[in-house]
This record gives structure tokens, C-alpha cells and sequence, in this order.
């Protein structure tokens, strides 16, 4: 399974992995095709929003959906441009 020409200098590309594991890791990753690999991304993506809304949710239970993803989006938008696409002002209603 695993590719004999695979070059690996013994740079830890996942801290929390053990070597012999990481290598079958980035083998499987190499056999994906362009399209396979962005829609991993992706996915990956939505994960992070997902547990980043879901902890907001949690710390603010009782504001609004649309509030909490606006906390949400303010971590990836700058403070002047999320007060000027949505009306979101961070220093009032927080990130």
C-alpha cells in the first residue's frame, strides 16, 4: 500500500499521528484525483463553520440564528466590512 518512491525527510505533517500512520495518510491522499481532493476541502469547509457555529450557538443560546452566524462570519471579515455588507457592528454585538 504504501508508495516505495514516497519521499518522506521526517517532517511532521500531523502532530497528533504516528509516523507509520501519517505515511499511509498522505499516500491515500497523493492516490485522490484533483476534484476528489477539492471537494475534500470543501467538506472540511463546511465542517468548520458548522463546529464554529454550533460552539457560538452554545455561549450565546439565546440570540438568533442569523445573529450567531454573523459572530461566526466576523471572525473571517474584517470589523469595517462586516459593519458595511450586513450591518454588523462586532464592537456592539461581538464576534
Amino acid at each position: 500500500m504504501l508508495d516505495p518512491e514516497l519521499k518522506f525527510d521526517g517532517t511532521k505533517v500531523f502532530s497528533d499521528t504516528h509516523p507509520k500512520i501519517e505515511r499511509i495518510m498522505i499516500e491515500l491522499i497523493r492516490t485522490l484525483t484533483p476534484a476528489q481532493k477539492i471537494a475534500k476541502i470543501s467538506d472540511m469547509g463546511r465542517f468548520m463553520k458548522s463546529a464554529a457555529f454550533a460552539e457560538t450557538k452554545r455561549r450565546h443560546p439565546n440570540d438568533s440564528d442569523h445573529d450567531n452566524m454573523m459572530r461566526v462570519v466576523s471572525r473571517s471579515i474584517g470589523p469595517e466590512l462586516m459593519l458595511k455588507a450586513f450591518g454588523w457592528d462586532v464592537k456592539k454585538k461581538g464576534y
